[in-house]
């Protein structure tokens, strides 16, 4: 399995939000499965935003505001089992928890891809918004601040999967065990 840098990630994220083609991820299969997970979990994450908007529209009934919260919340169980799956197959990439005496990262490269993915999300939506002509300066300052926010994100990334990949940090093995009811 190949080793996706914090660049090439964080570049699949962001073309893939800009696109907004949200479908099938398999072209990246072949390329790496991390990087067919990051385009799932980037388009879970975009469906999720999009239920979440539509369950605050002002005249919508209580009825059918339960009718999203239903479908958000399988649509963020579906990003925990992505957050998961993401987590192993760096796990997979990594040496044995036992192997080398060397620090442990509890922060997995899964949690900043998920955080990346909601912030690359968050940064299109402002600047469609801004687009618009809508609070401009408010918007743009929102914008400013997701920008910086995606900046260090990013390092931390490139940091996190160089100091994993050369051996210098081993990843904590860990499964977030979050489940809905009735799902």
């Amino acid at each position: 399995m190949t080793k996706p840098d914090a660049k090439t990630i964080c570049h699949c994220i962001e073309s893939r939000i800009e696109a907004m083609t949200i479908g099938s991820a398999t072209e990246f299969a072949s390329v790496s499965l991390i990087l067919q997970y990051v385009v799932e979990l980037t388009d879970n994450n975009a469906k999720q935003w999009h239920a979440e908007d539509m369950a605050r529209v002002p005249n919508i009934t209580d009825a059918q505001v339960g009718q999203q919260k239903r479908i958000i919340d399988k649509l963020n169980q579906r990003r925990v089992d992505l957050i998961n799956r993401l987590h192993s197959a760096f796990s997979e990439l990594l040496l044995p928890p036992g192997v080398a005496d060397v620090p442990v990262a509890f922060t997995s490269p899964a949690d900043l891809i998920d955080r990346l993915s909601i912030l690359y999300l968050r940064s299109h939506m402002l600047r469609r918004a801004l687009s618009k002509g809508s609070d401009a300066a408010g918007l743009l300052n929102s914008v400013n601040e997701c920008m910086a926010n995606i900046g260090h994100e990013q390092q931390h990334l490139e940091w996190l999967l160089a100091s994993l990949y050369s051996g210098s940090l081993k990843l904590f093995h860990r499964h977030i065990a979050k489940v809905y009811q009735g799902d």
